[in-house]
């Protein structure tokens, strides 16, 4: 459900003319410069409000929004403290 909800937001926002579905579960978004900053802070407005969780800095930086395995496993345990 993470998965499906990050690629219909991607899909939406950005990749309108490009088959978003073709992306990976491993696939870099931020490091290989498919999402740059403003992409990656509408992608965590995006989650933020979507799964009621909060993303410090220290998550970007860490990499957990580089790709839609780290997003689920990112809002997965998020929200298992909230």
């Amino acid at each position: 459900m993470i998965k499906e909800s990050v690629r219909t937001f991607l899909h939406r926002e950005f990749f309108r003319s490009e088959a978003v579905e073709s992306l990976t579960e491993d696939q870099p978004l931020v490091t290989s410069g498919i999402l740059d900053s403003v992409a990656t802070l509408k992608l965590v407005l995006f989650l933020e409000e979507s799964f009621s969780i909060v993303i410090e800095t220290a998550d970007i930086a860490d990499g957990h929004l580089d790709t839609l395995n780290t997003i689920e496993a990112l809002v997965s345990a998020k929200r298992s403290v909230a």
